[in-house]
């Protein structure tokens, strides 16, 4: 009964996981999610005399890289003594008490999913690879995806160090992560640097998106593109995130998938479980950018 419910409404409390839902989330299935990625141009094209020689030789231009499924659940214990005492005259009482539960648990693992697209891959290596691992303070540091950022620099982010928030500076850190037409469509920073943000706007430049407003999501924008806060953004944080590359996928058939009642032999209650697998994941990081230590 409640399958479908959870289904419509897990993207609807955040406004990042329901803006990336209404831009299409994708189903599949295998071990692990792995992509191809091109890091280099062919190394023999350029202009050639006709009546010499020409090189030929393959430089190395591919690589891939492989995240793993990451599965969040939460299960709702339901007793059988609930359902005596609330039966005849007060029968609705039962109803109200089962969605009551499955509306906690559907906002238990909106939290947690919610929480975990900020995290580092260290913080929960069960949860998923979070923004601070997408965009790292330190670029050139680390893994992601398999793919080391030391020595393979083209997977690296950008960053910039901002003590006092000024829009000369954002507009830089935009630039820096962008490629002719090809930028950052999104800003995301916390409820505590937001101002800072507004305080330099002028009156005709603090404009609301009437559809995203109607959605109970307020934002301000910055180079056409919204500005948004979020209470699980790391402090003194602000993310320029180019979408046009990011994934998010989901695992075929356990789009909260929900499991049949468990029937303990010694407890007079039932368990029902919820499943959910996705992976997320930005297949050009360099399109990406981080200002970090903002003061307040």
């Amino acid at each position: 009964t409640y399958h479908k419910v959870l289904t419509d409404n897990i993207f609807t409390s955040n406004y990042l996981l329901d803006r990336w839902a209404r831009k299409g989330s994708s189903t599949a299935a295998g071990l692990k999610n792995s992509e191809p990625v091109t890091h280099a141009k062919n190394a023999t094209a350029g202009a050639f005399d006709p009546r010499g020689a020409f090189a030929v030789a393959n430089n190395d231009k591919r690589t891939k890289f492989e995240f793993d499924w990451k599965f969040y659940q939460a299960s709702v214990q339901l007793w059988e003594v609930d359902k005596y005492m609330n039966q005849g005259a007060g029968v609705w009482q039962l109803v109200d008490l089962v969605k009551a539960e499955f509306e906690n648990a559907q906002l238990s693992i909106e939290g947690q999913i919610g929480a975990d697209i900020f995290q580092l891959a260290t913080t929960d290596p069960l949860g998923l690879v979070g923004l601070q691992s997408m965009v790292q303070d330190i670029p050139a540091a680390g893994t992601y995806g398999g793919i080391s950022r030391t020595t393979e620099t083209f997977f690296n982010n950008k960053q910039k160090t901002m003590a006092v928030l000024n829009l000369d500076d954002m507009y830089a850190a935009y630039l820096d992560a962008s490629d002719s037409n090809d930028s950052p469509t999104i800003t995301i920073s916390t409820k505590a640097v937001l101002p800072l943000y507004n305080k330099q706007l002028t009156p005709i430049q603090r404009i609301q998106d009437a559809t995203t407003g109607r959605a109970g999501f307020q934002k301000l924008y910055f180079l056409d593109n919204p500005v948004v806060y979020d209470n699980n953004c790391a402090a003194q944080h602000m993310y320029m995130l180019n979408e046009k590359y990011l994934v998010w996928r989901i695992l075929k058939g356990v789009n909260f998938k929900m499991r049949d009642a468990v029937v303990p032999n010694n407890v007079w209650s039932s368990v029902k479980s919820i499943f959910y697998g996705a992976c997320m994941y930005h297949r050009r990081p360099a399109r990406n950018c981080v200002l970090t230590t903002i003061a307040s």
